[in-house]
């Protein structure tokens, strides 16, 4: 041991200061630490301040219409109605229409008119924005800028300008609606003119002076009887038609039913497909196992399963009551026929040629009627154009106009004082810590004086020459060290990198926090893998069977390749180190370039140490580690409380709760 000099006495005079010794102390608002904190927190203060209140401040001003008719006096609104009446495609439209070009460059003039404000159509597109209401035919108008004057006036002109361009459009269409109508009643006119002219033509002929006449009973009686028999044909024949389009719908396995019960069946068809759509989405996107164990998801294919079952009994029930609806409407319309038709038969020797005539005349005289009607419908359809034509265009109706906002919606100042002053605050106290850390110094012993007497401390020990046998005593301790251990890695540093990797990169940091080499993840196949048991199976130097973690082995599970940098011929662990510094470098990890294979091991390492691991245990996971490697992790043990391999969690925090 060595040995070091006395202390030395020195004598001082009485009249030395006491108060020249080390003990004293500068003032708390003089030390350099209050110096730091303070310039920092001030100068970070007023900086992030003065971003904070030199802000522009955002104002926000809104209207809001609704783009549907309103529900009639002596109508009720149904709440499920009003549920399913968004028209979800038309307020699309809207939205169109309101952002056009057309309408914004007019807004533009009509503003720069009325309020004397100079705006181009692209300053009032950046500043204007629409929002539909969700499962509502309500808009929303929504106008940002600085200058709270502008933006009500602006959105109140946009509003003017859109009603005017509405109500434009609907009157143009309504004329050409009147054109086309009018179209209709002269060309009808014609007709009936024509077919009027034929019908007198043949009461000449046929020597049929008044239509009101009966030349004979038997005639008045085949006339009833034809007419009769002609409403009868027409009900046969459609009933006719109705049940054989029944029967080949029911061939076709077409959903036939009463019309009380279509409704019904079309909802619940609606309802199912939903379903259907619905299952096939969860199912892309989640295995049938998951769907099972999720409550939330489980119900949907048993609702399905109902909901078919309930729909096949509506069918089954709606085809037969349809089906013997329309065989009995046929047999009543073919017995009615052939009932008159026996009576016209009886009748008709003595009908003769005279009734054959008549029933011309009335055949043309039918025609005439039917033109008529239609004629008369028509007029009748353009008296009522006005009121029936804006039905069938959704009403605007601006339930709120915009007013100018009396504070702004953005920025919070506030708020972001609030926090301007704490990030400050920390920032400060980082700056201390930092300014400590990077100027501390070894402590020595101090120099202490006591009235009289100065006692001198000895020299530090590497102020001493050192001795042959004190360096190669230095030397024998620190053999060990002579390599030294790679860079530790924190959670937060793994887990970063992870999330922001592509799947290629989550692969190749999962399989190296399971302790495998860059050599060995090269060589790893699909068939290495045993998914059902969560096992690894690795050759190489060190072969040797791993179990694995069923979050990483998710990650190869489904990737093809197995894994993804086989996609390139034959990968080499030069690329991969390469992989690695590219994640780093994505991640923002400042020290990238020591983000290495070897550093990542050595952080698993270190993990599965401080669980307790044994350190001869490490073999059977990391396959054969040289012995004075293996020594240098005795720093990482707790000697006595060392735990079984089945003890220890192998998978390591960084791969925990992510994405």
């Amino acid at each position: 041991m060595e040995k070091f000099p006395p202390p030395q006495i020195e004598h001082i005079s009485r009249q030395e200061n006491f108060y020249t010794s080390s003990n004293w102390q500068p003032p708390w608002y003089r030390s350099r630490r209050f110096i730091i904190f303070s310039t920092v927190f001030l100068l970070s203060l007023l900086i992030s301040q003065a971003y904070n209140y030199t802000r522009p401040a955002v104002f926000q001003s809104s209207a809001t219409l609704l783009t549907v008719a309103k529900t009639a006096i002596d109508q009720f609104a149904n709440p499920e109605m009003l549920q399913l009446g968004a028209d979800i495609e038309h307020v699309a439209i809207q939205k169109e229409l309101l952002l056009g070009p057309s309408l914004l460059a007019k807004t533009a003039q009509k503003l720069l008119k009325t309020e004397n404000i100079s705006l181009s159509s692209l300053e009032i597109r950046n500043t204007l924005n629409v929002k539909p209401v969700t499962d509502t035919n309500l808009v929303k108008m929504i106008a940002e800028g600085p200058n709270p004057d502008i933006l009500p006036l602006l959105i109140n002109t946009w509003i003017d300008v859109y009603l005017q361009e509405s109500s434009v459009k609907s009157e143009a269409s309504t004329n050409s609606t009147q054109l086309i109508i009018k179209d209709e009643l002269d060309s009808l006119r014609e007709k009936i003119e024509a077919k009027r002219a034929e019908l007198n033509q043949f009461m000449l002929s046929s020597g049929i002076t008044s239509t009101e006449r009966v030349e004979n009973p038997v005639l008045a009686r085949i006339n009833g009887l034809n007419e009769s028999l002609n409403l009868a044909s027409e009900e046969e024949v459609k009933a006719k038609a109705r049940l054989d389009a029944l029967k080949i719908a029911i061939k076709h396995g077409q959903s036939v039913a009463p019309e009380q019960d279509q409704r019904t069946i079309s909802a619940l068809e609606t309802h199912a497909q939903e379903l259907r759509e619905k299952i096939a989405e969860m199912r892309q996107q989640f295995t049938d196992d998951y769907i099972n164990l999720d409550p939330s998801k489980r119900f949907m294919p048993l609702e399905l399963k109902k909901l078919e079952s309930r729909l096949q009994k509506l069918r089954n029930q709606g085809q037969l009551v349809a089906l013997s609806q329309a065989q009995q409407a046929y047999r009543a319309a073919r017995q009615s026929v052939q009932s008159i038709q026996n009576q016209i038969d009886e009748l008709s020797q003595d009908a003769g040629e005279f009734s054959g005539r008549f029933q011309q005349h009335e055949s043309l005289k039918s025609d005439l009627e039917g033109l008529e009607e239609m004629y008369r419908e028509t007029q009748e359809k353009l008296v009522k154009l006005d009121a029936k034509q804006a039905a069938h265009y959704p009403q605007i109706d601006v339930i709120d106009r915009a007013y100018r906002p009396q504070k702004p919606s953005s920025p919070d100042y506030t708020r972001d004082a609030i926090i301007a002053t704490g990030g400050s605050f920390l920032l400060a106290l980082l700056s201390v810590l930092l300014a400590e850390f990077l100027t501390r110094k070894p402590k020595t012993p101090e120099a202490f004086t006591v009235p009289g007497i100065h006692i001198h401390t000895p020299p530090a020990q590497d102020a001493i020459p050192q001795q042959p046998q004190y360096r190669n005593l230095t030397a024998q301790n620190h053999h060990a060290l002579d390599a030294p251990l790679e860079k530790q890695f924190s959670t937060e540093q793994l887990r970063m990198v992870y999330q922001t990797s592509s799947l290629k990169g989550r692969q190749l940091l999962a399989l190296l926090l399971t302790g495998l080499t860059l050599d060995e993840a090269t060589l790893i196949e699909l068939d290495d893998f045993d998914f059902p048991n969560h096992q690894l199976a690795i050759t190489g130097a060190t072969p040797r069977v791993i179990t694995v973690p069923a979050v990483i082995h998710s990650l190869f599970e489904h990737s093809s390749p197995c894994p993804l940098w086989k996609s390139t011929p034959k990968a080499t662990a030069k690329e991969l180190a390469a992989l690695l510094a590219c994640m780093a470098n994505d991640a923002g990890i400042s020290d990238s370039e020591e983000f290495t294979a070897e550093a990542i091991r050595h952080s698993y390492i270190i993990f599965l140490l401080q669980q307790g691991l044994r350190l001869q245990d490490l073999e059977q996971i990391l396959g054969h580690i040289n012995p004075v490697t293996l020594s240098r992790y005795r720093i990482y043990t707790q000697p006595g409380s060392s735990q079984a391999l089945s003890e220890i969690d192998l998978l390591h925090p960084a791969l925990k709760n992510v994405g």
